[in-house]
């Protein structure tokens, strides 16, 4: 969905990798990974899973390494509350499922920091090597990520300046790493900028925070939409600030270091949409875990107040659970549901400034047809469903419907048949096979899913009051002919959509 497709879009459009290589965008996708899924094209073939698969891993990663810090300097008890404050992050979660690189940043930042802070105890090579490789490669992600991981290096300068040591090794050391990390950055994402400087350019210059955006953020970080939640996350996390300092004293000054630098990049560049919660969440991530961790220390001081050994288990099982109210876990884990990264739910936590969520209050009414297929058993029919002028989300209506009718959906791709293939279309020629989608021009394919029903939506003016194209209306109509020559009259048909019965479809009458 949404920003998952402009990797997708950008290797359908290249011929080769040198095109990827040397540019981040207009809609921007991150290069390592769109390299990898244009390999996964031309090799074994590119699917869902598969493009998301390397953020699945990162983030149960992050959860089990996180563990294993914390107990180490914090004990267990400190490191079993982190660990299900991450697990259950709404954010992290959804980072986590989502084809895009925040993921994998958020885990490269932390094992850099980590092993930053070590390299500077005992000046292990191994260490060094460790920062230098997380750094470069976070930064070549998401170019956001090189303030931050430079930056992470100020906090050596400034203990050896107030330290006033004197050993020009040790100062020359530093400033190698500096130097390899820079070069490293700039050898990466250089080429890019200055083969086509305007990608990155006309997304700079545009936005900055604003109040909401500055209120709306902890929402976004706590996952939760009460702003009761937030100020109890907040109090919490005051309450344990010392015990973090007292325990990370070292990695808080360079974690704060790298959040200042990624604070005065955001100003400094003005980054496009950074006005919206959502985003401007995204690029201050690494404030997330940090977070987290505040909050099960602010817990564990509290559990501590208690000196039975059995309420303080309680208690921290208590607080921890406090943070899944007001998230969208819920409605994420009901079946079925095939919408789960829509921005109907990930926009923002807070319903009320959710703008897909206003944008859909016109069309909460829900055809006939849908409350028609209630009356069977949930997940009994597989619905292929077009009628979207976009492949962006705050144009799909589902997450209204599909809570009504409770039956399976995928999506029905009309290129090939109906017209030129759109903006969120792929098939298996292009070397994408997409589990969650089924194509027209693909007759067996139909089949092979087991489609019961096609409906075409035919919402004639957009979701902002605008009439839709006439070509896309006209593929629409061409479509509808097509299914009435393939398989007969419409099963249903009203003002919202056009219902077509694939045969064998035994629950249907």
């Amino acid at each position: 969905m949404d920003d998952e497709w402009h990797a997708v879009h950008k290797l359908i459009a290249s011929d080769g990798f040198s095109p990827i290589l040397l540019s981040f965008g207009q809609a921007d996708y991150s290069i390592p990974l769109t390299l990898l899924y244009k390999f996964l094209a031309q090799t074994i073939g590119l699917s869902e899973l598969r493009m998301r698969l390397p953020m699945l891993l990162g983030g149960t990663a992050l959860v089990a390494l996180a563990i294993l810090w914390i107990r180490a300097r914090m004990g267990e008890a400190t490191s079993l509350v982190f660990g299900a404050l991450l697990a259950i992050s709404p954010l992290l979660v959804n980072y986590s499922r989502n084809a895009r690189p925040y993921m994998l940043t958020l885990l490269l930042v932390s094992i850099a920091l980590w092993a930053l802070a070590r390299w500077e105890q005992s000046s292990r090579h191994r260490y060094a090597a460790t920062y230098l490789v997380c750094a470069w490669f976070a930064s070549w992600l998401h170019p956001m990520m090189a303030p931050f991981t430079l930056a992470l290096l100020f906090p050596l300068y400034v203990r050896r300046f107030l330290h006033k040591e004197t050993d020009i090794v040790g100062w020359g050391k530093i400033a190698l790493i500096t130097a390899l990390a820079t070069i490293g950055i700039a050898a990466l994402t250089m080429p890019p900028l200055l083969n086509d400087p305007a990608a990155l350019t006309q997304k700079t210059g545009s936005d900055l925070p604003n109040l909401d955006t500055l209120l709306g953020v902890w929402h976004i970080w706590l996952g939760t939409g009460s702003s009761v939640v937030v100020w109890i996350g907040l109090i919490l996390a005051s309450l344990g600030v010392r015990r973090v300092w007292s325990s990370f004293p070292r990695e808080l000054a360079m974690w704060s270091s790298g959040l200042f630098a990624l604070i005065l990049s955001i100003l400094v560049l003005q980054p496009a949409w950074v006005h919206n919660p959502l985003t401007f969440g995204r690029y201050l991530l690494p404030t997330l875990p940090l977070l987290l961790l505040m909050i099960s220390a602010g817990i564990m001081t509290l559990c501590r107040k208690f000196s039975s050994a059995l309420v303080r288990p309680v208690v921290a099982t208590g607080l921890s659970s406090l943070f899944l109210m007001g998230t969208p876990n819920a409605d994420l884990l009901r079946r079925p549901n095939n919408l789960t990264l829509h921005s109907y739910y990930q926009f923002d936590y807070r319903k009320n400034h959710n703008p897909v969520r206003q944008s859909f209050t016109p069309y909460a009414t829900a055809s006939p047809f849908w409350h028609k297929l209630a009356t069977l058993p949930p997940g009994s029919l597989t619905i292929a469903i077009a009628g979207s002028p976009s492949f962006e989300s705050n144009f799909l209506l589902d997450p209204l419907y599909q809570p009504v009718h409770r039956q399976i959906l995928t999506k029905l791709q009309m290129g090939g048949a109906c017209g030129p293939a759109q903006p969120g279309e792929a098939f298996p020629w292009q070397g994408v096979f997409l589990r969650n989608a089924v194509s027209l021009a693909v007759q067996e394919d139909i089949l092979r899913r087991k489609i019961d029903l096609i409906v075409l939506e035919y919402w004639h003016t957009d979701l902002k009051n605008r009439s839709l194209p006439p070509e896309y209306v006209a593929m629409l109509d061409q479509c509808k002919a097509l299914l009435n020559s393939r398989y007969g009259s419409p099963f249903y048909e009203d003002a919202d959509l056009i219902a077509f019965r694939m045969r064998g479809s035994s629950l249907l009458r």
